[in-house]
Formats: structure tokens, sequence, C-alpha cells
């Protein structure tokens, strides 16, 4: 299930709908919300699988990673800008 939700993830980033923007955030949240739930799952299994695709596929891996990343910078930078406007 991690892999296949990893790859949802850096996939919607070529959505090509007209919404594009909006839709891209809104599934990757319910797609990053899924992926906190498994990583917290007390079996372990699903923690194992990020670190098992991490390992075998680093490439990915690191691309999924880096879109997290500038999907939370973009988060905060649209915070920021709110309170500016507060």
């Amino acid at each position: 299930l991690v892999p296949f939700l990893m790859r949802f993830f850096v996939d919607m980033e070529r959505t090509g709908a007209n919404d594009a923007f909006y839709t891209k955030f809104t599934h990757r949240f319910h797609a990053l919300t899924l992926l906190d739930y498994l990583w917290d799952d007390p079996c372990l299994i699903h923690r194992e699988a990020f670190v098992r695709v991490a390992r075998e596929v680093p490439r990915e891996f690191n691309g999924f990673f880096n879109m997290v990343l500038n999907d939370i910078h973009h988060c905060f930078a649209q915070a920021v800008e709110g309170i500016e406007e507060v």
C-alpha cells in the first residue's frame, strides 16, 4: 500500500486537469493523511515498507520526499502571507 500511495502522490504532479493546482494539493493531502496513519500503525509493517522503498528505489523515494517538502514549504508560505494580511 505504501509504495502505491507514494507513486500516487508523485503522479499527481502531472494531473493535467483544468484545476490541477488545487486538485493536486487536495489529493496529495489525502494521500499524506493515509501515509501518516500507516506510519503510526503499531504493527510496523507499513513503516518497514517506507524503509524498503527508500532502499530499493532511492531515486523515486527522494523524488517523493522532495515533493512533500515542496508542498510543506508552499503551505507555510501561504500561511505567512495570510498572517501578513491580518
